[in-house]
């Protein structure tokens, strides 16, 4: 007896299609959810370095006299006054006042990454909306940081008097 031996026995090149079509397919799904949880990585570590910069702004107010860092020049600091300007804590145009205040307590790390594209993910202003307008200091002991996630909007973390209605962002925490 014969016994037929096929030789052919690979695949088809439809079954070789569908199969990289398949590898294709799952490869996209994973790599989007990758996106996705790295910008929670990031969004997350924004939020840890808000704490951290909460709890450093708390032990400058015990070393200063109960203040939180700010200047009566608008150029180096964030006014003292209400309504101050927002400064950025971290990003490409860091404060480099800021930093040199809090650097003693804690130690701002610039990023490299900030999506969407902005000048910095955490500013920082000093001040509340209720108070003196005509420039002279106003230490109502308050402060407010802006954080800016990538996968949702704005928060901000008030403490103190700071709620000025300019800043309508959810609270962070």
């Amino acid at each position: 007896m014969f016994c037929k031996i096929n030789k052919n026995t690979g695949f088809t090149l439809i079954e070789l299609m569908v199969v990289i079509t398949i590898i294709g397919l799952l490869a996209s799904t994973v790599l989007a959810s990758l996106t996705t949880a790295r910008a929670k990585a990031r969004d997350a570590a924004r939020v840890q370095v808000v704490k951290e910069l909460q709890k450093a702004l708390e032990l400058y107010r015990n070393a200063n006299g109960g203040n939180y860092p700010c200047s009566s020049s608008a150029s180096t600091l964030p006014p003292c006054q209400s309504g101050g300007s927002l400064v950025n804590a971290n990003g490409t145009t860091r404060n480099s006042f800021f930093d040199a205040m809090i650097d003693p307590y804690m130690k701002l790390v610039n990023e490299t990454v900030i999506t969407p594209a902005t000048t910095g993910s955490i500013k920082y202003r000093v001040g509340s909306a209720t108070g003196s307008a005509t420039g002279t200091p106003n230490r109502d002991n308050s402060y407010l940081i802006v954080l800016t996630r990538e996968l949702s909007t704005q928060c901000a973390v008030r403490v103190g008097l700071n709620t000025n209605p300019a800043v309508p962002d959810p609270n962070c925490f």
